[in-house]
């Protein structure tokens, strides 16, 4: 509620740059945009399905609602499963 607060303060957009690693691949990407961002914007941003990875933010297991904020950084973990 915090980012959302500042946000709507006159006009004010809050510059979010986070880093992200995607993972099995490794590949790492960086992201910036202006206001609030949540986990589940990063994934739509990346076109995938949030039933299918495991998002990571600073080292924490989060959910889709987290709000991201700047110089975090987010690895995101396809689920593998079998048998």
């Amino acid at each position: 509620m915090f980012y959302t607060l500042l946000n709507d303060i006159e006009g004010v957009a809050i510059p979010v740059s986070v880093k992200l690693k995607l993972y099995p691949s490794g590949e790492e990407r960086s992201v910036d945009v202006s206001g609030v961002l949540t986990v589940g914007d990063i994934l739509k941003m990346l076109g995938l399905d949030p039933s299918d990875y495991v998002v990571v933010k600073n080292g924490e297991v989060v959910t889709e609602d987290d709000v991201v904020s700047n110089g975090d950084v987010i690895e995101v973990y396809r689920v593998v499963s079998g048998g």
